[in-house]
């Protein structure tokens, strides 16, 4: 099988996560590696994450980069070449976006251009962050079938799904699903164009929203979709490694078990069974505010029951005294 994979954006933790990208997927395919990214490694935008330390190295070496990845097609642009005011949502800018999708856009260009100059046709092709390590093998065959059905379906690998309801508007928005899929190269074209659309799809679309719009992805499936594409959402192992601190995202543990593994799991990832923990942080956070205070008001009702036992137990004891 013939594979494109397609980085872009900053590098971030680019120096842990190739080995983990080299072990569980350009090994097992013939894949050509094209890259768009900036010349720093972090960005400076406020984001919905915090960053613990600063970036004392935020310069990108160019040799270095290829002797690593050795793309058919790179770029490194100066990030401050994007302009755009004003924030999507308390938390993330709208230049950071706009950052994002023009990576996106320019690497999927790439891609095309070697393609025609090469007269190659790829078969998939993958687009992903340079900061996402993969925890497992993607095994590429358990979604082509979703393309036999529509040349324009895309695998996109969420962190699950944020519904909630807006006035009379039942809203469910897939996250994280702008940062690393799969799809045919004219489809995947196709959706990196999301950025010639920018004003459209991540100003204008707001308004559509009774009270505005959090999650980003809404505005990326927006597009997609108005494209065409038919995205499908799947789980798997992963994690968006940030280049400081301990606040990663973490996706897919749930179903770790159905993949294979060629490395071990990086020291920061526990996956204990005897620690549960995690894995329920995981699904927690996959919920509404609105379902939290539903398992909150559970909980609270099931303490309430607990403590009735426990009087009960104190009774029985002192009788027996």
């Amino acid at each position: 099988m013939k594979v494109a994979v397609q980085l872009f954006g900053h590098l971030r933790s680019y120096l842990s996560t190739q080995p983990y990208l080299s072990s569980h997927l350009l090994d097992s395919y013939d894949c050509d590696i094209f890259i768009h990214t900036w010349d720093e490694l972090e960005h400076k935008d406020p984001t919905w994450y915090k960053s613990e330390h600063l970036v004392e190295d935020n310069s990108v070496i160019f040799d270095a980069v290829k002797d690593l990845y050795k793309p058919k097609g790179i770029s490194i642009e100066k990030n401050s070449m994007i302009k755009e005011e004003g924030f999507f949502n308390k938390d993330i800018t709208l230049r950071g976006l706009k950052a994002m999708l023009y990576s996106q856009y320019r690497v999927s260009q790439l891609r095309e251009e070697y393609q025609k100059s090469k007269s190659i046709q790829y078969d998939l092709v993958i687009t992903l962050r340079p900061d996402v390590l993969l925890l497992a093998e993607l095994d590429l065959s358990r979604y082509v079938q979703e393309m036999s059905y529509s040349n324009k379906a895309s695998i996109h690998f969420s962190n699950g799904m944020h519904a909630h309801t807006e006035g009379s508007k039942k809203i469910i928005t897939p996250l994280a699903i702008d940062l690393f899929f799969i799809a045919k190269p004219d489809t995947t074209s196709l959706i990196c164009s999301s950025f010639l659309g920018f004003e459209k799809y991540y100003i204008d679309f707001s308004s559509t929203y009774p009270n505005g719009i959090n999650a980003s992805e809404a505005s990326y499936l927006e597009a997609m979709q108005s494209n065409g594409i038919m995205p499908k959402f799947y789980a798997f192992p992963y994690v968006v490694k940030r280049l400081t601190g301990n606040n990663h995202l973490v996706a897919g543990l749930e179903v770790m078990e159905e993949f294979d593994r060629k490395l071990d799991l990086p020291d920061f990832i526990d996956c204990n069974k005897n620690d549960q923990s995690k894995l329920i942080a995981i699904m927690l956070n996959r919920l509404s505010n609105e379902k939290l205070d539903k398992v909150k008001k559970q909980l609270a009702r099931s303490k309430r029951n607990m403590d009735k036992l426990m009087a009960l137990c104190d009774s029985i004891k002192l009788k027996r005294s």
